[in-house]
C-alpha cells in the first residue's frame, strides 16, 4: 500500500515536469510536442485527482486511517481520535466485571443454527468482483472495450473511406477538434517556416490594414522582394498566403543574400567584358506563422485545365449540393462551347492612344509605345486556335449555369468559368469553385487526426488499420489458446513417452523465427513480398501456441498428483472429466495472463512486418502508416507518426495489465480474498 502511494506521488511529479517541458519546447522549437504535450498534462491530471482521491480516503477512512498513522508513528499507542479504539485500550486499563454480571443464555434455552442473511458467491461472481477491485486492470479493460469498438465503428461512422482521398486539396491537414479548438490548442493550423514576407498577401484594404507587419517591405529597395499581388492561382497552390488566415507570427528575419541581376525577360545579366554573371545584394524577410488552413480552404479556389468530363462532373457536384438535378453532360458542354465560331477582339494597331490629362501628351507603356485606346480601335474576327484562352468560352458557360442555378450573376455560382481553351478534340475550362456551396467543407469540417500527404482521413485509416491487427491478433489468439492448452493437457497429463515426443516436436518448432515461415508462405501461398492475411495468420499461429502449451503442460504436472485428483480418479472419474474438471480450473490464473498475451504479440508481429515493408496486407496498417510517417519526426506533421503511435502502445499495455488483472481474478486458490 506504501509502495503504490509512494509511486502514485513519483508519477505525479514526472508526468508535472515533462508538461513542464512540453509546452516550453512547443512553444520554442517545433509543433511537433503540441500532441504529446497535452497528452502529458492530461496524464498530470489523472494522477493528480488519484493522489488527491487516495490521499483523502486514507485520512477520512476510520481503519485505514487508524493503519496509516500507526505505519507512520514511533508510538504504536500514539494519540489519535478513533471511534474503533477506546482510551482504555491505549491505556491498557481494563474495568474487571463482577462474576454475576454475566449471565449464561444456553443454561435455559436451545441454540440453533441460523441461516446466513448473504447469498452464495459463485466462482464467477467472484472473479468479477475480484476483478473489478483491481482498478488499473479495469481501466485497462475499459480503454481496450473502447478501442476495439472504435476500429469496428470507426470508418463507417466517418463520412470518408480510409483509401479515398476525401478531396486533393485536403493534404496535410492538421488535426482539429470541436471545441477543443475554441482554446488555440487542436484547432487544424499548420506551421508555415521561413517563408518570404512578401508572399503574405491581402485580399482587400481592410486586411492589409490589419496585418501587423505590413510597413516591412516598404523598407526594402530592392524590386523582387516587393509585396506581391493578390492571385487565386497562387492562394490555391500555397505559394502564396492570405493574411486573413494568419493565427499567429513570430517576428520577420532581416536576410541578406546576394542575386542573380536578370533582364525583363528574366535572363541572366553577365558582365559584357569578363562574361561574368552579375550579382547585386538582396534584402529581404523571412518569417514564420500558423496558418489557418481549415479557413484558407473554405475560400473560392482556382482549378486550371479541366477537361469536359471534369467539367461536367464539378457542375453536377454544384447541382447536387445546392438540390438541384445533376443535368450537364459533355455533349451540353460541347455545344456551348461551339457557339463561339469567332470572336471579335479589338485591333491595337489602329485607333488613337491615351493622353495624359496633366502633360497633354500621348501614355506610353514599359516599352516606350503610346498606349491605344481600345474604344478607337477597328474590331477584327479571328478563329479560336489551338492553346489560346479566350473568356467568351467561359462566358457563354457562365451565362448557361445563370439559368441552371437560378441566379443573377457570375459571382453567385458555386463553379463558374474564368477562362477556355480550344484543343483539337476538345474544351478545357478554367474554374472557380466555391468549396462550401459545392458540398467540399463548412465551418463543422474537422478532422480529429489529420490527413495524410495524398488528402485520406487518417481516423478511418487508423481504425481500418487497427481493426486488421485486431481480427489477426484475435483469430491467431483463439486458435493458438485453444489448440495450446489441448496439446499441453495431453502432454502433462499422460507423460512418459507421449510427453518426450511431444515435448521435442515443440522444442524444434519454437526454434524456428516466425518471420522464415512467413518468407516460406508468401513464397508458395501468396505474393512474394506482399503477405495476404490468410498467409500472415498461418504463419502467426504455427508457432504461437508452444508458449502456452508448454504452460499448460507445467500446470498439469504440478496439479495431477494433489489428493483430491486421486480421489476423483479412485471413484471412477475419466480422463476428460479430470483434465478439464479438476486440474485446468486449478491452474487457469498463469495460463490466462499467457493467453492474453498472445494476441498483442499477434498484433506487434505484424505491425513490426508491415512498419519494415516484409509482409503488408494493406496501406491502413499501423505498421505501414507509422512506416510512412517516419520522416515526419520533428515537422508540422508529426501527428501523422505520433498519433497512431499512442494508440498502438495503449493497446500494447492495456492488453498486459489486463493480463495480469485476469490472471489473480480467475486464479481459485485466491477466491473469496
Amino acid at each position: 500500500m506504501v509502495l503504490s502511494f509512494l509511486l502514485l506521488i513519483i508519477g505525479t511529479i514526472v508526468t508535472f515536469i515533462m508538461s513542464v517541458v512540453g509546452v516550453v519546447l512547443s512553444a520554442i522549437v517545433s509543433s511537433g510536442w503540441v500532441i504529446p504535450t497535452i497528452l502529458l498534462i492530461i496524464a498530470f491530471i489523472v494522477l493528480a485527482i488519484l493522489l488527491i482521491c487516495a490521499i483523502h480516503k486514507k485520512l477520512t477512512d476510520p481503519a485505514k486511517k487508524e493503519r496509516f498513522l500507526s505505519e507512520s508513528s514511533d508510538d504504536k499507542y500514539a494519540d489519535f481520535e478513533s471511534e474503533y479504539i477506546h482510551d482504555e485500550v491505549k491505556e491498557n486499563a481494563f474495568e474487571q466485571e463482577a462474576d454475576d454480571a454475566f449471565e449464561l443464555v444456553q443454561a435455559n434455552s436451545k441454540i440453533f443454527d441460523k441461516k446466513f442473511d448473504t447469498k452464495a458467491v459463485g466462482y464467477w461472481a467472484d472473479a468479477v468482483k475480484r476483478f473489478c477491485r483491481n482498478k488499473a486492470s479495469l481501466v485497462c479493460f475499459v480503454l481496450l472495450a473502447i478501442l476495439i469498438l472504435l476500429s469496428v465503428i470507426g470508418e463507417p461512422i466517418s463520412p470518408y473511406k480510409a483509401d479515398t482521398p476525401v478531396n486533393e486539396r485536403f493534404r496535410y491537414l492538421a488535426p482539429k477538434w470541436p471545441g477543443i479548438s475554441k482554446l488555440g490548442i487542436l484547432d487544424g493550423s499548420s506551421k508555415v517556416s521561413d517563408v518570404n514576407l512578401n508572399v503574405i498577401v491581402y485580399a482587400n484594404e481592410d486586411a492589409k490594414k490589419n496585418f501587423k507587419y505590413k510597413n516591412l517591405l516598404e523598407s526594402v529597395d530592392q524590386t523582387w522582394y516587393k509585396q506581391q499581388e493578390y492571385d487565386i492561382k497562387k492562394i490555391s497552390e500555397s505559394t502564396q498566403y492570405d493574411s486573413r488566415f494568419i493565427v499567429s507570427m513570430e517576428d520577420p528575419v532581416l536576410v541578406e543574400k546576394w542575386e542573380q541581376v536578370r533582364d525583363d525577360k528574366g535572363n541572366v545579366v553577365k558582365d559584357p567584358i569578363t562574361g561574368e554573371v552579375q550579382l547585386y545584394k538582396a534584402f529581404y524577410y523571412t518569417v514564420t506563422f500558423k496558418y489557418d488552413r481549415y479557413a484558407y480552404l473554405m475560400q473560392k479556389y482556382s482549378r486550371a485545365n479541366n477537361s469536359l468530363a471534369q467539367t461536367a462532373e464539378y457542375l453536377n457536384t454544384a447541382l447536387k449540393a445546392n438540390g438541384k438535378e445533376a443535368k450537364i453532360t459533355e455533349a451540353i458542354l460541347t455545344s456551348i462551347a461551339s457557339r463561339v465560331k469567332t470572336v471579335t477582339v479589338p485591333d491595337l494597331t489602329t485607333g488613337t492612344p491615351f493622353i495624359d490629362p496633366v502633360t497633354n501628351l500621348p501614355v506610353l507603356d514599359v516599352n516606350g509605345k503610346p498606349v491605344i485606346d481600345p474604344s478607337t480601335c477597328d474590331l477584327i474576327e479571328i478563329t479560336p486556335k489551338k492553346g489560346t484562352y479566350y473568356p467568351e468560352f467561359a462566358d457563354e458557360l457562365n451565362k448557361e449555369l445563370l439559368n441552371y442555378f437560378g441566379v443573377s450573376t457570375v459571382e453567385e455560382l458555386p463553379v463558374s468559368a474564368s477562362t477556355g481553351q480550344k484543343t483539337n478534340k476538345s474544351y478545357q475550362y478554367t474554374l472557380i469553385i466555391d468549396p462550401i456551396q459545392v458540398g467540399e467543407i463548412n465551418e463543422k469540417t474537422c478532422f480529429v487526426f489529420g490527413t495524410d500527404g495524398v488528402g485520406r482521413d487518417m481516423w478511418c485509416r487508423i481504425w481500418a488499420g487497427l481493426g486488421l491487427s485486431m481480427l489477426i491478433g484475435l483469430v491467431v489468439g483463439i486458435f493458438s489458446i485453444v489448440f495450446g492448452i489441448c496439446w499441453g493437457a495431453v502432454s502433462g497429463y499422460y507423460g512418459g513417452i507421449v510427453d518426450i515426443l511431444m515435448e521435442r516436436f515443440t522444442d524444434i518448432l519454437v526454434n524456428v523465427p516466425s518471420m522464415i515461415i512467413l518468407t516460406l508462405l508468401n513464397l508458395y501461398l501468396g505474393n512474394a513480398g506482399k503477405g495476404s492475411v490468410l498467409v500472415f495468420i498461418l504463419a502467426l499461429i504455427m508457432t504461437s501456441w508452444v508458449g502456452i502449451a508448454s504452460r499448460t503442460r507445467i500446470q498439469f504436472y504440478r496439479y495431477k498428483n494433489r489428493e483430491y485428483v486421486l480421489a476423483s480418479r479412485t471413484m471412477g472419474a475419466k480422463d476428460r472429466r479430470l483434465i478439464f474438471k479438476h486440474i485446468l480450473p486449478n491452474g487457469i490464473g498463469p495460463l490466462v495472463n499467457t493467453a492474453v498475451s498472445i494476441i498483442p504479440a499477434s498484433m506487434r508481429f505484424e505491425t513490426s512486418m508491415s512498419y519494415l515493408g516484409i509482409a503488408s496486407m494493406s496501406e491502413n496498417s499501423i505498421g505501414q502508416i507509422i512506416s510512412s510517417a517516419s520522416d515526419f519526426v520533428n515537422s508540422p506533421q508529426a501527428y501523422l507518426l505520433v498519433i497512431p503511435s499512442i494508440i498502438f502502445s495503449i493497446i500494447m499495455v492495456s492488453f498486459s495489465v489486463m493480463g495480469l488483472g485476469l490472471r489473480d481474478a480467475l486464479n481459485p486458490s485466491l477466491r473469496g480474498s
